[in-house]
Formats: structure tokens, C-alpha cells, sequence
């Protein structure tokens, strides 16, 4: 199943990108709107298989599906079942194109890491994760002595070997990193880069992952308020960040004040992003977390019901964020005295373990 890149709804037609090729939009606008992401790597192909073009393509194919797709994270209940998004593809020509760095460029060559980086974040969105931290070990000593402890690639390299440690649930050791990785973005990017506040973000959820809540908390709160000045109030990753703290009040029981900062966050992303992007979706799915935990338990079903139908056609049935929402509407609907539709949801869930 293809999508278009820009609205995430499934494809029909075959219109591309003219230049690289590579890139899917369902209509002219959709292509239009969306250059302003995909300019920064479209190369013109010129039907040419070069060294270059290679990997033009295959950050392409990494590009479309991660943008469709949400980070897949271990769960006992998927068993780490791999959702089929555009990352084997990705990771088969960065693996094709690694191996024409290494014999033409050398071993420790800049062109070669930076391709290993780009590999092992393959593996990261399939759910390897320890395919991808032996090849993020593997360069990141390379890349530190080839580019300097304090360059982006090095500090790059740390942030993405965190997110595979959080991957893993190793959320000490992912934190410990993040940590590093922060101070060193700080120093030598500022505070407020963008870069280093996706890292400040990403420590208070690895914090918030060991139920550090009142730490993650007053992390996010930075994170946020930075955001809103750098990036805008509507950003994806400050509404990411919004959505992250609303979840911080509800595991400490604040519930009226998740609700209302995730509604604040639902109604931006879904103007900006659409009712059917995964970030406006999660957002639904929290909010119908929330309704619950309030004994609202009628609207709850109604926003579990809406949630799953919207993961099923964007993420697919097997997505650990489908699944999740399916867990929740079996709780619901057994509060609310559906217990033969419940226990047909729950077997249905069964069949993923």
C-alpha cells in the first residue's frame, strides 16, 4: 500500500516527482505543499544509478516511510511483528550503497558512516533494534574521531543510539546518553536549536518511561515553551512535545488538566496536519484514555471506535499503536456492559501475540 507523502492517504495514481522520482503524491497540490520537506533531499535522477543518486533514493524510501509511519517500539503483544512501510527497501540500497563507499571511498570515509547512520535508522523503524545499535557501536567511534566529539554527526549518532536503547525499554541507559548528547548540543548549538530541544524531549520521556514524572515534567515544560518561540505553537514537534507533558499529568492522575492541554493539541494537529496524520491520531487516542479515567465511559467508546478506525487504514491492524487503541476499547466497552463485543475484540487482539 503507497501513500502520498504530503497527506498520508492512500495512493492511486502514479504521479511523482519529476525530479528524483522517488517521491508519491496523490495530486499536484499535495506535491506543491509538500517541497518545502522533500526539496532538501530530491536530486534530479536522470535515470542514473550513481553513488549519489543511490543514496537520493534511498532516503527517499526511508524519508515516505517513516513520514507514514510512527517509531515502532517493542511490545509483548505484537511480538515485534514489522510493519512493511518503505524501510526494507531503504535498508536494502543503503546496504547496496555502502558497499560501493567502502571500495571506492574506504572504510572510515565520511560517505561510508554517514551511510551506516542511515542504515542502522532502517533497522530502528522495522523494530531490529540490535541490528541497528551493532551498527550505530559499530561507526560511532569512527565518526567521533573522523568528525570530532562536538560535530552534528557525532552528537547525531549518540541521540540515535539513545533511541534505540529506549527502544529496547533501556530507559536508564537511554536517559544516561541523552543526557551527554544534551549538554554537548547545548555547547555547541545553543539551547534553543532544534536539534537540541528534540533531545531535551527525548530525555523527559525516557524519564518519563521510569516514572520520573515531576523531572519529565519540568523538562517538557523547558522544551515546550522554547519551542513555541523557536519553532511556533502549531510546529509538529512543539504539539509533540504538548502532547508528551499532557501524558505526564495523566500517570500522575491529573486528568482534567491532561484533558484539556490534549484536546489544545488534537484540534491544532488535526488543522494542521489533518484528522488522519498518526500525531493527531495519538492525540485521539489520549483523549479517549482520558474520557475514561473520568467514568465518561460512553464517549470514551465513541473516541476508541473513531481512533481504531483511523489507525487500521493509516497504520495498518498490526501497528502497536492499533493495538494499544483496541486494548483500551475492550476495557470500555466491557464497563459499559458490551461484554460479547469486548471479548470479540479481545480475541481478535489475541491473534497478534
Amino acid at each position: 500500500m503507497k501513500h502520498c507523502l504530503n497527506c498520508l492517504k492512500e495512493v492511486s495514481t502514479s504521479l511523482r516527482c519529476a525530479r528524483c522520482r522517488t517521491a508519491l503524491y496523490c495530486s499536484k497540490t499535495c506535491q506543491e505543499k509538500h517541497w518545502k520537506v522533500h526539496k532538501n533531499i530530491c536530486e534530479d535522477s536522470n535515470n542514473e544509478d550513481s553513488n549519489e543518486k543511490l543514496f537520493l533514493k534511498a532516503k527517499n524510501q526511508y524519508q515516505q516511510g517513516r513520514h507514514i509511519y510512527l517509531p515502532l517500539y517493542t511490545s509483548s503483544i505484537t511480538n515485534n511483528q514489522l510493519l512493511k512501510g518503505n524501510y526494507e527497501k531503504a535498508q536494502k540500497l543503503y546496504t547496496k550503497l555502502l558497499d560501493r563507499f567502502r571500495e571506492s571511498k574506504g572504510e572510515n570515509s565520511p560517505a561510508v558512516l554517514n551511510t551506516m547512520n542511515e542504515l542502522a535508522m532502517t533497522y530502528y523503524e522495522q523494530g531490529k533494534y540490535d541490528q541497528a545499535e551493532a551498527i550505530l557501536n559499530q561507526c560511532g567511534p569512527k565518526i567521533s574521531e573522523v568528525f570530532g566529539e562536538s560535530h552534528p554527526s557525532t552528537l547525531g549518532n549518540m541521540n540515535r543510539l539513545a533511541m534505540i536503547y529506549q527502544g529496547q525499554h533501556k530507559y536508564s541507559q537511554a536517559a544516561d546518553l541523552y543526557r551527554q548528547c544534551l549538554d554537548k548540543k547545548k555547547a555547541v548549538l545553543g539551547e534553543n536549536d532544534p536539534s537540541t530541544l528534540n533531545t531535551m524531549n527525548n530525555l523527559a520521556m525516557a524519564l518519563d518511561k521510569q516514572e520520573k514524572y515531576s523531572e519529565a515534567k519540568v523538562l517538557y515544560k523547558q522544551c515546550l515553551e522554547k519551542q513555541k518561540a523557536t519553532l511556533g505553537e502549531n510546529a509538529s514537534d512543539t504539539l509533540s512535545t504538548m502532547l508528551n507533558l499532557a501524558m505526564v499529568y495523566f500517570h500522575q492522575g491529573q486528568y482534567e488538566d491532561a484533558e484539556t492541554l490534549t484536546k489544545q493539541c488534537y484540534l491544532k494537529n488535526k488543522e494542521t496536519l489533518g484528522e488522519n496524520h498518526p500525531n493527531t491520531l495519538n492525540a485521539l487516542n489520549n483523549l479517549a484514555m482520558t474520557a475514561d479515567r473520568l467514568a465518561r465511559y460512553a464517549e470514551a467508546e465513541d473516541l476508541f471506535l473513531q481512533c481504531l478506525e483511523k489507525r487500521k487504514v493509516v497504520l495498518g491492524e498490526r501497528h502497536v499503536d492499533t493495538i494499544d487503541t483496541m486494548k483500551g476499547l475492550v476495557r470500555i466497552l466491557a464497563l459499559n456492559g458490551k461484554t460479547a463485543e469486548a471479548l470479540v475484540m479481545y480475541n481478535s487482539i489475541k491473534q497478534f501475540y
